[in-house]
């Protein structure tokens, strides 16, 4: 509404040069004469009713930065999720086996090979390894309890051919209560046939019977101190057993001593289905 005034001034103006052209013969207007130019002095009409347009000026500076947030939706991953590891609790370590009971029937000691069960009465005998019997072809133990001497063994369950048996000594020297096993004086017997039909009876195993390895005097000497040393006695220990090796007359009478370590007996047969075996007994004895 206020732009009607002053459009309306607009008008007239037109309508009055028109008509003093019309007066003036429809003359050119001259650029410059003072007779055509009108001058509005009226303040009225000379006030700015539209506002300049001036373009606005963008400070980077002074106006935040506006971004705009994009949502990028989660692909599912191939990858599976890892998820916590329940690791097992440690194993504690176990003691060491104690020394294994050998299989036992009655009083006395059953080994049960596959082709053959041997049996040993009246003793006890103790393991420190495990011993399958029925996989292996010889066994060995340690005397517990009960004696080998004057003792026999039973075979069952195949063909005997050949039973056999050997031993081993050792050269032994007292003192007092103590003895002193001599280094590399042991002495293994050939194998010698023993004769039975089931049941086998254990000979040559009596101390006046058992043989042993020849040593001399200086070779007893020399193999007392070597084995005092070896067992870590002290230098006054070592004096007294060399003075008591300068004793020694004969093999067989104090202070020395002819031991059994240990006996073995193989055993030759067939199995049920004809099939030949070899099958080996060892029993060690404490010294």
């Amino acid at each position: 509404m206020k732009r009607l005034p002053h459009l309306y001034f607009l008008g007239i103006l037109l309508l009055a040069a028109c008509s003093d052209n019309k007066k003036a013969n429809q003359g050119a207007i001259v650029l410059g004469d003072s007779s055509t130019i009108i001058t509005e002095t009226n303040q009225e009409y000379l006030e700015n009713y539209v506002a300049d347009i001036q373009p606005r000026k963008t400070d980077t500076s002074q106006e935040p930065l506006v971004t705009e947030e994009v949502k990028v939706e989660p692909t599912p991953s191939t990858t599976p999720t890892p998820t916590l590891e329940t690791k097992p609790a440690p194993t504690p370590t176990p003691p060491p086996p104690a020394p294994i009971q050998a299989a036992t029937n009655g009083k006395g000691v059953t080994i049960n090979f596959k082709e053959i069960t041997v049996f040993f009465p009246n003793i006890e005998v103790r393991s420190f390894k495990n011993q399958n019997a029925s996989t292996l072809n010889g066994v060995s133990y340690q005397l517990a309890a009960g004696k080998l001497v004057g003792n026999h063994f039973t075979l069952k369950g195949a063909t005997v051919t050949k039973v056999s048996q050997r031993y081993v000594t050792t050269i032994v020297i007292v003192n007092g209560n103590d003895k002193m096993e001599l280094e590399n004086l042991d002495y293994t017997s050939p194998w010698k046939v023993i004769s039975g039909n089931q049941k086998y009876t254990i000979q040559g195993l009596e101390a006046s019977r058992l043989e042993h390895k020849d040593a001399s005097n200086g070779v007893i000497r020399n193999a007392v101190s070597r084995s005092a040393r070896a067992n870590r006695y002290s230098k006054k220990e070592i004096n007294e057993w060399e003075k008591l090796a300068r004793k020694v007359i004969s093999l067989n009478k104090p202070p020395m001593s002819i031991e059994l370590q240990s006996v073995m007996w193989r055993i030759e047969g067939k199995d049920r289905s004809g099939k030949v075996f070899y099958k080996e007994v060892r029993i060690d004895l404490p010294i």
